[in-house]
This record gives structure tokens, sequence and C-alpha cells, in this order.
């Protein structure tokens, strides 16, 4: 079996950081790194806390972090080789994860080491999503002495013990986002939703006040660890049984975050509970020792996006893309805009036929007029709205993902918008849909996009849907397909098509017919 240890600094790679992390205000050596698990939490960026306390100056202290010395402590104390107890390395940048034979089912988490005393750390990769909110670091680390035999004991916030990434904008000193602004907006030409604009104007606010929800925690004793499944910024996944009934489910262990972005997932969750295609919520926990937060969710026999598309024929991605939209249209017309919508967040059991629409991590309540976060949704996926910070968007924001997620599906090029940061994303989009056409997007919003910025977007022509088209994908390509994604992957978010409207678009002709011979064959039994 693996074992997890927390690491600490030996006195050579203390003396290295030493050298490396002066303060930023005054360029000198500042102390060493008491634990490399503790992490001041600050406002924009987790920062490493030392003895000297000038981590307290959320402007302070990052040196080391940039200049790579988070990368050699982390590289030295979790790259280590697997013994024959089952322990092994996947390499990658730090991060803890749950092994086979982990319990769940208490305060704690139990593993043994191998016969051998092999031990092995499985690290995981960084991921491509920037969320509206910083990963809080926990406030306290436990330590486990070296050389120490037998069973540890480790609380699920151990669990989550990782590199504390910053995000891409902000990591290194002298960035493209210190010095490019994206663009400004001008009074006027304000935007609302085409669909479902006032369903939540029109509910108790309790329907949509997160904030006000008082959470019934569910017994964590009911659930055991499995496996490992998956990894996101704010979570990490895990394949579990419910120890009543052998049930498998999937555990989400939250990551320490603001209190209200849990509440909201769980709140949206709950009123969306029992929507077509909607990931079914089946219980909330908590560790009462580190009061770290779980979600369990109904499990998926997912097949993995990467093997399973190339392998789709025509009709699978009409049915596969209806059955999304009919879970966009019913989380619109709840007033929930999902803005985290791409292949990893959409599970698909093909055996069965069945889809689910996961991870409400980032998903929020529509309200009119208001100005929402742009740091949502993964690069590939962003909108032009959140590349030109265009806060007022809404439910369409899913619909350009949807798009992206299709194009990459029928062209068989994933992703279909390849940008190497936010502005050379709307790079990439400018390249296809045209430049003529932004700027006309731009002056409708009465945006201004910064001169660097709009430097490296350049003229270019609209290219067409055709030049996409090639022997490995054009059995994909019908002609009712190019006006489908035409018509969603458009820069002004409101001449988007609505989730309904897509539903009744001439693409899903065969899939509606095969529903309603299907629904025939039902009432006649």
């Amino acid at each position: 079996m693996v074992i997890v240890r927390p690491y600490q600094a030996t006195a050579n790679q203390a003396g290295a950081l030493k050298d490396d992390h002066v303060t930023a205000s005054r360029a000198q050596p500042c102390g060493l790194l008491s634990s490399v698990f503790e992490l001041c939490t600050g406002k924009h960026r987790p920062r490493v806390s030392l003895p000297c306390g000038c981590a307290e100056d959320r402007e302070q202290c990052y040196r080391g972090d940039r200049e790579g010395v988070w990368d050699r402590l982390w590289t030295t104390g979790w790259n280590r080789g697997g013994g024959g107890g089952g322990g092994g390395v996947e390499k990658g940048r730090g991060g803890v994860l749950v092994y086979p034979g982990a319990t769940f089912s208490s305060s704690t988490l139990v593993q043994k080491e191998g016969a051998d005393g092999g031990r092995g750390i499985v690290g995981d990769k960084e991921g491509d999503k920037e969320g509206e909110d910083e990963v809080l670091p926990p406030q306290s680390r436990r330590q486990q002495k070296q050389g120490e035999k037998g069973a540890k004991k480790l609380s699920l916030g151990d669990l989550l013990f990782k590199e504390q990434k910053l995000p891409e904008d902000s990591a290194k000193p002298g960035n493209l986002a210190q010095r490019i602004g994206k663009a400004i907006r001008r009074p006027g030409a304000m935007s609302k939703a085409r669909v479902y604009a006032d369903v939540n104007v029109n509910r108790p606010k309790e329907y949509w006040d997160y904030e006000s929800l008082i959470v019934q925690w569910g017994d964590q004793d009911d659930y055991e660890v499995v496996r490992k499944v998956g990894r996101g910024k704010y979570s990490e996944v895990f394949e579990g049984i419910n120890a009543d009934t052998g049930e498998k489910c999937i555990i989400k262990i939250l990551k320490p975050v603001k209190k209200k972005k849990i509440k909201r997932e769980i709140k949206i969750l709950q009123n969306l509970c029992g929507g077509p295609n909607i990931i079914k919520l089946l219980d909330i926990v908590r560790d009462p020792q580190s009061k770290t937060p779980s979600l369990v969710f109904e499990c998926v026999n997912n097949t993995d996006f990467k093997v399973l598309y190339p392998t789709l024929l025509d009709y699978d991605i009409r049915y596969y893309i209806h059955e999304l939209l009919k879970a966009l249209d019913f989380c619109h017309s709840q007033g929930i805009m999902h803005r985290d919508v791409k292949p990893h967040n959409v599970m698909i059991d093909h055996e069965q036929r069945k889809l689910r629409l996961i991870d409400w991590g980032l998903a929020e309540f529509y309200h009119p007029a208001k100005e929402y976060n742009v740091r949502v949704a993964s690069r590939y996926f962003k909108g032009p709205e959140l590349l030109v910070d265009l806060q007022d968007y809404d439910y369409s924001l899913d619909m350009w993902s949807l798009g992206c997620m299709f194009a990459g599906m029928i062209f068989r090029k994933e992703p279909f918008f390849y940008g190497h940061d936010n502005y050379d994303q709307l790079v990439k989009i400018a390249k296809v849909l045209g430049t003529d056409e932004l700027n006309a997007y731009l002056n409708k919003y009465r945006i201004e996009l910064d001169p660097h910025l709009e430097a490296m977007v350049g003229r270019h022509v609209r290219k067409a849907w055709s030049k996409f088209i090639n022997s490995d994908n054009q059995h994909l390509v019908s002609p009712e397909a190019i006006d489908f994604l035409d018509k969603l992957l458009r820069y002004d978010h409101q001449e988007r098509l609505t989730a309904k409207e897509a539903m009744a678009h001439p693409y899903f002709y065969p899939v509606r017919q095969a529903e309603a011979t299907a629904n025939a064959r039902l009432s006649e039994k």
C-alpha cells in the first residue's frame, strides 16, 4: 500500500530556500521555510509562511515561489519511487491523493505501509481552469515523525495537501496581465438575457440566497473511499461505496475555499435535483475533526472523452449534444448558469447511453443587470464576453462553451480554440470568426480593447467552416451541423441560440424522431 507523509525540507533544501527567498520590499533573505505546508492565507495568492512573519504582507514573500524554489522542494519531496508495498509514483507537481484501502468511514483515514516499507506519492497535473475564487490553504498542517512505523492516520484535510498554484495570470512578474489591460466598458448598452431573465426575480429569496443556507450534514461513517478518479481546482474526486448498501458513489472532497462558494454549489445542486441529465446529489458530509466538507453523488460509469469522442458516430454526437441541451435548458429555466461547460464536466456512460452534467462549483444564479466575475470557465471554452471583460453576461455563455465542445467533436480537433493564455484565446477566436465581426460586437456593447491587446488580435478575415473539413471528419460534418455550429459560435451572446432553440434545430431531427418512436412504443404497452 501507499502511505502519505507530509514533506519537510531537509537542512540543505532549507538552506537553498534561504538563499532564494527574499522579501519583495527589502531584497534580503528573510528566514527559513518552517514547513512546506504552512501557507498564509492571502487575498490574491498563497505565500510561504516564514518565522520572520513578513508573509503577513500580501505584497511580500513570494519570490521563492516564482523563482522555482517550490518546484524543487515538491519534486524532491514527493516524486519518490514506490516499493513492493503497492506504492507508485506518477510524475507531476506535488499533490496527495487517496489510495485503495483507505477508509472514509471515520474521522481519520488509516493507511499501513507495505511489507517492505515501500512508499510512493501519486502526483497530479496542473488543471486548466481559472476559477473566480482562490483556494484557501488550511490554517494548520499535521506533521508526522520521520521513520514512524505502522498505521498512519490522516484526516480528510490531509488528503488535500497539494501545491497551492498561483493563477496563471499573476504567477510571474512582468507578465501580460500586468502589462496589458483587457478592455474598457463605456456607460450604456447593458445586456439582459433573452430568456429566463426574471426567474430569480419572481421566486422567493430563499431560492437563490445561498449565503443563508443552513447545511444539514449527513453521516460520514456511511461512506468509504475506494480509489481516486479525478481532480479539479477546488476538489479531489474519489469513487466510494455506501457502507450500508454497498452501492457505488462518487465522493467529491472540497478543498479549503470560502464558505459561501461551498454553500452556492450545494444550494444549486439541491435546486436542480431531479432535473434531466443533472448529476444527482445524494448526501453532504463533513469530517468532524478537520471540518472538510464532501459532496456525495451518484456514480456514472464514464469513459474519458479523449478515448470516447474519436469513436462516436454522427448519430451519437447528435444524441449526446441533445442530451446535454436538456440539462442546460433545465438549469437555465431554473435561473442558473453553469459557467464551466466542457468535455471534462460531461460524464457519458456509452453502454447505457446515459449523460450527466457535473461540477456545479462555478455555477451561479442569474439576476438581470448584475455584473459577474469573468474569471470563470476553462480557457478553451471561455466566451468572448469573458475575454473582453463584459460582466453582465448570462446563460448564453454556456451556449458558447457548448459550441466549442461541439466543434471539437465534429471536426475532431480538441480543443477547437487552442489559446496559450486568455489574450491568445481571443486571438485564436478572431482568426476563425474574423475581426470585423469582433469590432461590431465591441461597438454594440461600447467596449474598447486595450491598444496592446488590439494589436495582438490584429486583423483577420472570417474563416469558412468548410476549411476545417477533412477526410477524417467529413462523415460527421453535415450542412445542418455547420448551420447549428454557426448559430452557437457568435461573438454577440444575444445572437446565440438558446438551449431550447438549439434542441429544435434540424440537426437534431433524427434524435427527435427516435424519441417520438420510443415514446409511442411505451404508450402502446
